[in-house]
């Protein structure tokens, strides 16, 4: 866990949890975009290990903050396979972490895995582990199906597809099916779901979607939506 300024245990914490492949660096413009009394914290982990790991750490990782700083309150934003490792996170966690636990936002997750990850498995002559839990139907996806966010906390799913200029939309963002982000249980289980037409990384610069985050957390979820914006 990384920190951008000195931490304070008086603010409200947001941690970021970003995709495979990837770095922190995805969410400058939603870290910029939070209210003046939240912190970021932010979770950077070599993204080809094993997601039963990984998302072990992370739960670990957050134990001992909160039990360091005493903390109230940790809320979680992530993209892509971020998304995975956060669920996973939270299907670990027990009672007291999970009570601490308000808001949950994705974005772009692929909740029904990932084909190129299957075909990775049956194909590549080298086999990265986070590609199991990846390959839609895995049991590591299977596991965090089950996990019931009914009583918190408040998943928001942000979900994104490809539409040029006037143009048919595709059922994907480029990288992950519509499909994938829209598994059955994540739209179950989550609290509000906004789709808007975007590349799998545009999403996480898109003015639309950090001023929905911003609004999120700064507690105006009746009307989160920025003026001008449109999601599905």
């Amino acid at each position: 866990l990384y920190v951008l300024e000195e931490f304070d245990p008086a603010k409200k914490t947001v941690v970021f949890v970003h995709g495979i492949s990837d770095t922190p660096v995805r969410f400058r413009s939603i870290v910029e975009s939070l209210p003046a009394d939240y912190q970021a914290v932010l979770f950077h982990y070599p993204s080809s290990f094993p997601l039963e790991y990984t998302s072990y750490l992370l739960k670990e990782a957050l134990d001992e903050m909160i039990r360091r700083y005493e903390l109230r309150s940790v809320d979680v934003i992530a993209h892509s396979m971020g998304g995975l490792v956060s669920k996973g996170m939270i299907q670990q966690a027990d009672e007291s972490l999970r009570q601490k636990m308000n808001v949950f936002v994705t974005m772009s997750s692929p909740f029904g895995g990932h084909s190129a990850a299957a075909a990775g498995i049956e194909w590549a002559p080298v086999i990265a582990p986070v590609w199991w839990a990846m390959a839609p139907g895995s049991s590591y996806l299977t596991t965090i199906d089950d996990l019931d966010l009914t009583k918190g906390p408040e998943h928001h799913l942000i979900y994104t597809f490809s539409q040029e200029t006037g143009g048919p939309r595709k059922e994907n963002d480029g990288v992950v099916a519509v499909e994938s982000q829209l598994a059955d249980s994540a739209r179950t289980y989550a609290f509000e779901i906004y789709g808007i037409a975007d590349n799998h990384t545009g999403v996480a610069s898109n003015p639309c979607v950090t001023g929905l985050i911003g609004n999120i957390f700064a507690g105006d979820t009746d009307s989160a939506v920025p003026p001008g914006c449109q999601f599905e």
